[in-house]
């Protein structure tokens, strides 16, 4: 039977020179920076919300930090560059207690509370990549990308009726940014803070409330129960991960690669059974060591939380964190949206 000859389409080895790699390509032994969400202000009383405080869950597929950030004592030529960002407290303790503070004098002194569940938040501060899937949804010159998705409901005593759900994508653009830029440089969550009091102000609560009469009305265990349904993907749940070529991201989560037997040649190539075509691009391949994302490098993928995170060679703007040239090829770390197959 004729054999196929993979290649890698994610992290080609060929088109790009390469940097120095140091310290362990683990995502997860990354350093991290804890950010305080604080505000020193507080909302209008014009703002009339009715509600008499704000609930925050998270039910990301990861939910111990918000993002990565370039180390500023590095210039992005390796695994350290880089730190995690958390929030002090927990992500959805302090989303909470920063809402709750900002919206004191906005509440109505009611029992009611409005729940928020958190399913996405992710800031990308180096959102810009030649190699990443084509999105004609999202402006190229953005300087940082918050990918929101929030479920809103009403909690009427046990009662919780669902509002609305919020999916989209904050970009910072350099047109907007002139006026902003003395303070994000000092307060590195400006921007966040900007989206999450967004994800507030820009809806009408009071007539969204007014709108549920004789509406579903769900319980908290049976929102818990459909939050907990998202993780129970394949290569979530599975025991192992299978041996095999992974064509696609989607086989990767379903743990289900279209080649089962493969081998190593001595040039570091893949080779497996023909699948109706001569030459085949694919996105990972595992094998009794575990993922890995590039044959050459072996960079490998990483189970973080529900998700996967790895280390790709990726071309990305980096004008604003390190100078010179406007592009740099580095070794950025990227986490796996299970949800939809991006990568952030």
């Amino acid at each position: 039977m004729k054999k196929v000859l993979f290649i890698l389409y994610l992290l080609p080895n060929t088109a790009f020179p390469q940097q120095a790699k140091k310290g362990s390509d683990d995502p997860r032994l990354m350093d991290s920076l804890v950010f305080h969400i604080t505000s020193e202000d507080k909302a209008s009383t014009e703002l009339r919300l009715p509600f008499g405080s704000i609930e925050v869950i998270d039910a990301r597929f990861d939910t111990s930090k918000i993002g990565f950030i370039f180390n500023k004592s590095h210039h992005a030529h390796d695994f350290k560059d880089f730190k995690k960002m958390l929030l002090s407290g927990g992500v959805s303790q302090a989303i909470q207690e920063y809402y709750n503070h900002y919206y004191q004098d906005c509440f109505r002194p009611t029992a009611n509370r409005l729940l928020i569940v958190l399913k996405r938040l992710w800031i990308s501060n180096q959102p810009v990549s030649v190699r990443r899937e084509k999105r004609y949804d999202i402006e190229r010159n953005s300087l940082q990308d918050i990918y929101i998705k929030f479920e809103y409901y009403l909690q009427k005593g046990a009662g919780y009726h669902p509002m609305l759900r919020t999916d989209t994508v904050y970009q910072l653009l350099e047109e907007n940014i002139n006026a902003e830029t003395d303070r994000l440089k000092k307060d590195p969550l400006a921007f966040l803070k900007y989206t999450l009091k967004s994800l507030i102000e820009k809806n009408d609560f009071n007539k969204l409330s007014a709108d549920l009469v004789g509406k579903k009305i769900v319980t908290r265990s049976g929102i818990d129960s459909f939050n907990a349904k998202r993780y129970q993907l394949p290569i979530l749940t599975a025991y192992e991960y299978k041996r095999g070529i992974y064509l696609s991201i989607r086989e990767f989560i379903d743990n289900n690669p279209s080649v089962k037997q493969f081998k190593v040649t001595e040039n570091k190539e893949l080779i497996g059974e023909e699948i109706n075509t001569e030459k085949v691009t694919f996105w990972a391949y595992a094998d009794n060591s575990g993922i890995h994302m590039s044959l050459k490098e072996k960079l490998n993928v990483y189970r973080v939380g529900n998700t996967f995170e790895f280390f790709a060679n990726d071309m990305i703007y980096v004008s604003r964190t390190t100078g010179g040239k406007p592009m740099k090829l580095v070794y950025y770390p990227r986490q796996i949206d299970m949800e939809t197959g991006l990568f952030y």
